[in-house]
């Protein structure tokens, strides 16, 4: 303050100016460094039941800031109760200090994203009221609206919240557990690469098979964003006692989920993965390279529809039977699998996988069972399986089909009484799945590594369900699950005619 200006005010005024000054200066070093305003500025409120607290940085979140600041895209996998929410509502409260600045905060839930709306509330609340621009509508409470024109935007992710986004900050909050990743992703990412804007997506591991788990992937081969991975024990104070006493009451997925100590041990074990884990590991190292492998069929741009593995011949002596899952064989649909397994060890000695028309596929697997032995061959009969059962039945004239009839069921003398196929229900796919996964824990040594990858995706959903993680693909695993039943069934023998053709049956 000049000495003129100092004669012409009075010390009041004077104690104004520089308390306005002060003001400033602060106000400039808090939008140049967002670890300054959040630590002398911002509260959070404590997860002891302490109320509200100041909000101290640990050296982790300092250096998370950084990355911030430093990245325009960032996937964050981390354990729990770290304070990183916390964090990324404090550096969108920080980002609203400049006018005009859309954050978008998407969360799994309404109630998350309510959730992650008041964390951002309770840092703006704390602010003194000299630093942020005011709010703009004291009475709308679903949004933070400041009247420079900023906004924070609670959003829960549904397949169509990703349109018409413009958003200098996006926010993937439990990106892992929210519906529709690929299509959120898909609409709002390019938007907000284009203006030059911000992504962090953080979250604890759901399994492999969603989306998010392929972000860390490309990530973490330098290919996508920065990928920040946050141990269970980067936050001061914990250690093997706090680890142990906080997680002795958890399933081994959900200690890997909640409080990974590596990346691959959080998508490895979490998600709820219907085999065991560890299992999969050892089977895995077993498995080989087929003996053979054949293209069968080509598309309109020559490239093969499917494949043929081999990895044992058949041998004289030898029973086989065959599991078949089977698809509509559209280009980028599910896929037709088909396994066949030895009857004496159980193994895998052939396979087929592909998108093939069901005519297509009734083909194949017919010649495959005549090549092994006219293999007891299992072939689900839902949805298009039916028309491949048909194709097998009045084209291929397969003259050993298994024919159903549920567990509990009374087996009349008749083979009428039992249609033709694998009927995957309510009853028999428990049954099913669970007598695989008694395979995969006793290691039998399978050989197809394709069929161990998909096993490792494989989960509990939440109704109790099983089913691929994510967009995944499980048709190995009904295959081998199918042909693990053709193994399994009891034995009960009957004469009757298939495809016009005599046959000796066995039903379960």
């Amino acid at each position: 303050m000049s000495n003129w200006l100092r004669s012409q005010t009075t010390p009041a005024q004077r104690e104004s100016l520089r308390t306005e000054e002060r003001r400033r200066a602060e106000r400039s070093r808090c939008l140049a460094d967002p670890a300054h305003f959040i630590t002398t500025h911002c509260q959070l409120r404590s997860d002891t039941g302490a109320g509200l607290i100041p909000f101290a940085l640990f050296d982790y979140q300092r250096d998370l800031l950084r990355d911030f600041l430093a990245h325009r895209e960032l996937i964050i996998l981390k354990a729990r109760q770290l304070g990183i929410s916390e964090l990324v509502a404090a550096y969108a409260v920080w980002m609203t200090l400049r006018p005009q600045q859309n954050v978008i905060l998407l969360s799994q839930t309404e109630k998350d994203a309510d959730e992650l709306l008041k964390k951002c509330r309770t840092c703006y609340e704390s602010l003194p009221p000299w630093l942020p621009s005011p709010v703009l509508d004291e009475r709308k409470v679903s949004t933070l609206e400041l009247a420079n024109g900023s906004r924070i935007l609670p959003v829960t992710a549904t397949p169509r919240s990703g349109r018409g986004f413009n958003a200098q900050l996006l926010v993937f909050d439990e990106w892992a557990h929210q519906q529709a990743q690929a299509e959120i992703y898909a609409a709002a990412a390019p938007t907000a690469k284009s203006a030059g804007n911000q992504i962090i997506g953080l979250s604890s591991a759901n399994g492999v098979g969603n989306f998010f788990a392929r972000q860390w992937e490309l990530a973490r081969n330098g290919k996508g964003a920065r990928p920040v991975f946050l141990p269970w024990n980067v936050r001061p104070g914990r250690d093997q006692s706090w680890y142990d006493e906080t997680t002795h009451n958890l399933e081994t997925w959900q200690k890997a989920q909640e409080y990974p100590g590596t990346p691959d041990e959080a998508f490895i074990l979490s998600g709820r993965p219907r085999f065991d884990p560890a299992a999969l590991t050892e089977i895995g190292k077993g498995c080989t390279n087929p003996a053979t492998t054949e293209d069968l069929g080509l598309d309109h741009d020559r490239r093969a529809l499917g494949v043929r593995r081999v990895w044992l011949p058949p041998h004289s002596g030898h029973r086989y039977v065959i599991g078949a899952d089977t698809a509509e064989g559209l280009p980028k649909g599910d896929y037709s699998a088909a396994v066949v397994e030895d009857v004496a060890t159980g193994t895998d000695v052939a396979e087929l996988h592909g998108h093939w028309a069901p005519d297509e596929f009734a083909h194949h697997l017919a010649t495959l069972g005549r090549q092994y032995g006219t293999a007891l061959l299992g072939v689900e009969r839902n949805n298009h399986g039916h028309a491949v059962l048909l194709a097998l039945q009045k084209i291929e004239r397969y003259p050993n089909l298994y024919r159903h009839a549920e567990y509990d069921a009374r087996h009349p003398e008749s083979l009428a009484a039992h249609p033709v196929g694998w009927q995957t229900s309510s009853k028999s796919k428990p049954l099913m799945i669970d007598a695989l996964a008694e395979t995969i824990r006793e290691r039998r040594p399978y050989r197809n590594a394709e069929f161990v990858a998909e096993a490792r995706v494989y989960t509990v959903l939440d109704n109790g369900d099983t089913a691929a993680s994510g967009d995944m693909h499980d048709d190995r695993v009904i295959a081998y699950a199918i042909a693990e039943q053709m193994r399994r069934r009891p034995q009960r023998a009957f004469s009757g005619a298939v495809g016009g053709q005599r046959a000796e049956i066995v039903i379960r």
